[in-house]
């Protein structure tokens, strides 16, 4: 009666929609715990950004190459400018070409400050996951040792208490042995003495 609606109360209250959500995320958690697997996804994460880093920076070289061969080539047009009069047809085209230059120079510059600064937020994010990575390794590493050693005494404790409780039954069975064999033999003396005395067993 009252049991059985405690009882159905109880199984309803544990298989509700919420409890096993709470169960599924307990049991998940557990097992990322004891696996390390935020160990893995640190590392991951270090690996994916220093290819980032390594992209970023191919990409600066590149943006910076390509800033050199302008400024140097906006160095020659102004030295022949130097040398060409202004009544030259030359002189005309060199300042078209001379104004397309320093416009091609300015927008490399930005391309090379924007390279810069996500370059410098890449590697500092790199040098956070990496030592995040190593204290997230070190705390894992910790405890796991924690574990083992847990794991050790534990073990230690439950051979101690089956070796006794295996002693308790064998000591139990020797006692039982020798009970019997003392009665047999209580049995087989008193026998033996009604024999000698002529007694009726």
């Amino acid at each position: 009666g009252v049991f059985k609606a405690e009882l159905d109360e109880f199984l309803t209250r544990e298989l509700a929609e919420d409890n096993i959500d709470n169960m599924r995320d307990r049991y998940h958690y557990t097992y990322h715990w004891l696996a390390g697997t935020e160990v893995t996804e640190i590392q991951e994460k270090a690996r994916y950004l220093e290819g980032k880093l390594n992209h970023h920076r191919k990409e600066m070289r590149e943006s910076r190459e390509a800033l050199d061969g302008v400024v140097e080539r906006l160095r020659d047009i102004t030295t022949d400018l130097e040398h060409t009069g202004r009544g030259d047809v030359k002189h005309l085209h060199l300042r078209q070409l001379e104004y397309e230059t320093i416009q091609e120079e300015m927008k490399l510059s930005k391309v090379v400050q924007k390279n810069q600064f996500q370059e410098r937020e890449t590697f500092t994010m790199l040098m956070n996951a990496v030592k995040e990575a190593h204290e997230t390794e070190r705390n894992y590493n910790q405890r796991m040792k924690m574990i083992s050693l847990g794991g050790a005494i534990l073990g230690s404790c439950v051979g101690y208490l089956f070796s006794a409780r295996l002693n308790s039954v064998r000591f139990s069975r020797m006692d039982e042995t020798i009970n019997k064999k003392l009665e047999l033999l209580s049995f087989t003396t008193i026998n033996a003495i009604r024999e000698i005395h002529g007694l009726e067993p």
